[in-house]
């Protein structure tokens, strides 16, 4: 972890809230951090602080001497290289860069964001960190809540891109830096994806070129691990995942860790996980599901981290966590990210239609994964809508279409009608449309950069990450190059209307079990959450949000409230719908009611 500050008032605003850290001071920029977690390097007018893992290959050999450190060759690269340095630099890190030939500090993390980082500017002073809590920490009272920020994360399950929860408080966006210098403080992008055309090769040419790459992110994942592993389940991502840490291990043990659920065999995963394993020729290690309680650990991360967990599966794994962790794994891989990495590009419909292309249109329209191989025309009529036209539409044009229409379309009945107008104005639906590239790329691009980041997707997996105390990496969420790879490949080649994802199924012939590779369904834990949030749980927090002092009803309507507590009667996809409502509802009401304690949370992670 790292935490800074950049102005006059930093350096005694760190001292006091960083008792347990090492405080490093050098003109106006301070650092506090855990001796242990931070390289220091030091090149010609640069002098590099550095946390995390940092991979260098891609710099010239020249700047990457021998026995040199990572943060040694990144200030090298930043002292010969200057800003250019930044999309030369892979892995899952924050940097600080002081150059002194220029009086500025340039802070960053990796491309796409696998080190969070929030910052907030005081008068004279920025303050920043890898965590949200040590921030917090720094700041004489707790900001109030982003009012917007709360009812889209709790209407759309995503945060504003660049805000947090807090007001005044914000998260520096994939692909950008902060540069301090003097009193102006500059948020500045130094990478962006750029189009290039796809490259046209036989089918099968590029399915084996998009799993070597995929194992290329799995090897650069583990690189630099004693004891790595796999968390396995029966899907597709995971088992890639294996087989890449399998080619990978030379001669290191690795393990692969799976969670079963033998109460639940609708879900239950455990003869998939045993043949990938098997196949993979990893050790297995097996974990049962216990019953849990969902309230608790949602209560105790608030406490831990001043966020509301952004979902009730953390509780599911914590008994898996153990386990590595009692096995002395120091990195726990897994396959996070895959299904939006490798998926359908929908929006080539929309490059079809605009080209005057109709009958392709209309024969991608019948190739969406699921819809069988005679999708009605009505099936295809809607995806020629839903990604073709309203792909092709001109963004003012679709925004202005928005605020003509009914106002609350597509909100749900939590939220108050004085927000309604925000949440529409602040629709980020169709931001993509850059005008940079095709619309299909456009759109590719803003789900592997923007969409987690939205998601607090990293930072979720962050704090989680610390809590279990074993170092999780996401190959398939956290690889630039990678993600570059994806943006090569012809996007009609992933268009099929049986499987999905089906240039990876392709490349993974004999690396995977065929039973996985060959399915197409998906196991989720939704049945578990409504289950216990049907019963006594749920019952609990409905009596804590019908209390008239409930935080929250300034933030949701309170007959959007009562729709919840028919979640006990209710079948199927509603219940579901209703305990993710629930959960999410009760998680930012408990974070309301914390706020006033925040105040005095040391900085201890």
């Amino acid at each position: 972890m790292l935490v800074g500050g950049w102005g006059p008032g930093a350096r005694t605003v760190l001292q006091a809230a960083a008792r347990q850290l090492d405080v490093i001071q050098d003109g106006l920029l301070t650092l506090a951090a855990r001796a242990d977690s931070m390289q220091v390097g030091d090149a010609g007018a640069c002098r590099v602080w550095l946390t995390g893992r940092v991979e260098v290959r891609d710099l010239e050999s020249d700047l990457r001497p021998d026995g040199a450190s990572a943060a040694q060759v990144a200030a090298t690269a930043f002292d010969r290289l200057g800003d250019a340095a930044h999309e030369r630099l892979h892995g899952a890190y924050v940097v600080v860069v002081l150059d002194r030939s220029r009086q500025m500090v340039r802070v960053s993390h990796d491309h796409l964001g696998a080190r969070t980082l929030n910052y907030i500017r005081r008068g004279r002073d920025t303050f920043f960190a890898e965590h949200l809590v040590d921030l917090l920490a720094l700041l004489p009272a707790t900001p109030a809540p982003d009012r917007l920020a709360l009812v889209q994360w709790i209407d759309r399950r995503s945060l504003p891109l660049g805000r947090s929860l807090f007001s005044g408080i914000a998260r520096l966006p994939a692909g950008h830096a902060l540069e301090l210098s003097g009193n102006d403080l500059t948020v500045r992008r130094f990478w962006r994806p750029a189009y290039r055309e796809p490259v046209r090769v036989p089918r099968s040419e590029c399915a084996a070129a998009l799993a070597a790459t995929a194992f290329g992110a799995v090897e650069r994942a583990a690189a630099d691990l004693q004891h790595p592993a796999v968390k396995l389940s029966g899907g597709l991502d995971s088992a890639c995942v294996a087989a890449g840490l399998a080619a990978a291990a030379n001669g290191r043990h690795a393990v692969a860790f799976g969670g079963t659920f033998p109460d639940h065999p609708e879900i239950d995963e455990g003869r998939l996980i045993e043949e990938s394993a098997r196949t993979a020729g990893l050790e297995l290690v097996t974990v049962p599901h216990a019953e849990v309680a969902i309230v608790p650990p949602a209560v105790e991360y608030i406490r831990r981290w001043a966020l509301p967990p952004g979902s009730p599966n953390t509780a599911i794994w914590e008994r898996l966590m153990a386990q590595a962790r009692a096995r002395g794994v120091d990195g726990l891989l897994d396959g996070e990210g895959g299904d939006e990495l490798f998926g359908l590009a929908p929006y080539l419909i929309a490059d079809r239609l605009r080209a005057g292309r109709l009958l392709n249109a209309w024969r991608l329209a019948g190739q969406l994964p699921g819809s069988g191989e005679r999708p009605p025309a009505s099936e295809r009529i809607h995806a020629l809508r839903t990604y073709g036209v309203s792909g092709a539409v001109p963004r003012r044009v679709q925004r202005l279409r928005r605020r003509l229409r009914d106002s609350r379309e597509g909100i749900s009945p939590l939220v108050l009608d004085i927000d309604v107008p925000g949440l529409v104005a602040e629709d980020e639906q169709w931001s993509w449309k850059t005008g940079d590239g095709p619309l299909w790329w456009q759109s590719t691009v803003d789900d592997i950069v923007n969409q987690p980041e939205r998601m607090d997707a990293s930072g979720e997996l962050a704090r989680n990450s610390a809590d279990a105390g074993v170092d999780r990496r996401h190959p398939f969420l956290h690889d630039v190059r990678l993600a570059q790879a994806v943006l090569t490949i012809p996007p009609e080649e992933h268009f099929d209307a049986i499987r999905d994802r089906p240039v990876l199924r392709d490349g993974l012939v004999g690396a995977v079990p065929e039973a996985i590779r060959t399915r197409f369904a998906k196991s989720y834990f939704n049945d578990l959450l409504a289950q216990a949030l049907a019963g006594d749980e749920g019952a609990k927090l409905l009596e804590q949000l019908s209390s008239p002092g409930a935080p929250i009803r300034e933030y949701v309507r309170a007959d959007g409230l009562d729709q919840l507590r028919v979640i006990s009667t209710v079948p199927g996809p509603r219940r579901d719908q209703l305990a993710t409502r629930l959960f999410r509802v009760a998680s930012a009401d408990s974070w309301l009611r914390r706020l006033g304690d925040l105040d005095a949370n040391p900085i201890d992670h």
